[in-house]
């Protein structure tokens, strides 16, 4: 809440004996005071509805009082008077002001204290930022458990990936050693047939080719349990060939 009070003298500059720079402060004066005039007949033609400019910014005085004139403030106009007939004219013209001043309706309103509600806006503000960064917070924790979880996913497919390979790499080498063992056998039978070895001597080399590829074999079937048919196909053919 805040008071304005202004002192506002009109005087007709024939009879103020005013010169110089006295005579141009009062002219200054009532130029103000007739864009005060102008002022308050464009308010009151805004009281009774119609669209008026009012000229509050054409003098410093007008620009004062705009608050007080229109704004949303309860204003008290006192008109002063003189009782001599010299001042009758300067009577008059205060008197038709005042009564122009009256028709200017303000609908003045208590202000209303803001602090509360900043102070809960605030808290607003706040809250919706607390809650901003729980869900950044949740997010960014999904996010890293899904990343988990696809890291752990791809290092097991990696491991089950190496552990194939390796087992593709043993079953070739056990198949490299299978063949490595039919062409001995296809010598040794060719030997034989030619007559470079005895019975004997081919009956005690071919049981140890057999018992040899026999051991591999059943590494292999440990190592692969999936090449268990054809592993134990296998020994029962040797098996066959060893009778």
């Amino acid at each position: 809440m805040h008071y304005t009070l202004t002192r506002i003298a009109v005087t007709r500059q024939k009879s103020s004996g005013a010169e110089g720079d006295r005579l141009r402060e009062a002219a200054n004066i009532n130029k103000s005071l007739s864009t005060l005039g102008l002022v308050i007949m464009s308010l009151v033609d805004l009281a009774h509805g119609k669209h008026r400019h009012v000229p509050y910014r054409d003098s410093r005085l007008t620009f004062l009082l705009q608050d007080s004139l229109g704004g949303n403030s309860k204003t008290t106009i006192i008109a002063n008077v003189s009782p001599s007939i010299c001042s009758l004219n300067e009577t008059l013209s205060t008197l038709k002001f005042a009564q122009r001043a009256k028709l200017i309706q303000n609908n003045a309103k208590i202000n209303e204290d803001a602090s509360g509600d900043v102070t809960a806006l605030q808290r607003q503000i706040q809250q919706l930022k607390m809650n901003g960064l729980k869900a950044t917070l949740v997010g960014a924790l999904r996010r890293e458990k899904l990343a988990e979880t696809a890291a752990r996913r791809l290092e097991a497919e990696l491991e089950q990936m190496n552990r194939l390979a390796h087992q593709r790499e043993e079953d070739a080498q056990c198949t490299k050693m299978v063949l490595r063992f039919r062409e001995e056998k296809i010598k040794r039978l060719e030997l034989l047939s030619d007559g470079l070895v005895s019975a004997d001597k081919y009956l005690l080399d071919e049981n140890n080719a057999v018992v040899e590829e026999i051991q591999l074999l059943k590494a292999r079937i440990d190592r692969n349990p999936e090449l268990t048919r054809f592993a134990l196909e296998n020994i029962r053919l040797l098996e066959q060939l060893r009778l």
